[in-house]
Formats: structure tokens, C-alpha cells, sequence
């Protein structure tokens, strides 16, 4: 009888939870805004991201000077890894 309880309970929080939650996103999103595409500029701050390449370009007259490090393997011993 407890765990019928407790599951009755849950199932009409959730559910309250979820209507609260539609009702502020149909808010937010509006209609006047519905056939209009807004692209993301400036995603990232350079053309690349950690090592991969990314689909930004650089701007006009914008100077991309980066020092890149790979270090060599452990397998054949620390005097090796640094060099």
C-alpha cells in the first residue's frame, strides 16, 4: 500500500513538473519569431580547436600565431620524451 502511495505521488509531481515546464518554453519561444534563422557567429575563438580543425575562418587582417608541442612516447624512456 506504501509503495502505490508513494508511486501516485511521484507520477502527479512529475507530471506537474512537465506542464510548468511547456508552458514557460511556449512563452519564451513566441511566434513572431518562428520564420526567422538566426545563425551563431564566432563559435570559437580561433580556426582551431585543441588539435582538430574547426569550421571558423579568421577574420580580415587577424594574425593566428600558435606554438604547438608533441611530446614522443614513454616506451622508449624519459631522455627520449623530451627530445
Amino acid at each position: 500500500m506504501r509503495n502505490i502511495i508513494l508511486i501516485a505521488l511521484s507520477i502527479c509531481t512529475f507530471s506537474q513538473i512537465t506542464f510548468s515546464q511547456s508552458s514557460e518554453l511556449d512563452q519564451l519561444i513566441g511566434n513572431d519569431k518562428k520564420n526567422e534563422k538566426e545563425f551563431a557567429r564566432y563559435a570559437f575563438k580561433s580556426s582551431r580547436v585543441i588539435n582538430g580543425q574547426s569550421m571558423e575562418m579568421l577574420g580580415k587582417g587577424v594574425l593566428d600565431f600558435r606554438i604547438l608541442h608533441r611530446f614522443g612516447t614513454f616506451k622508449s624512456g624519459f631522455s627520449n620524451f623530451l627530445a
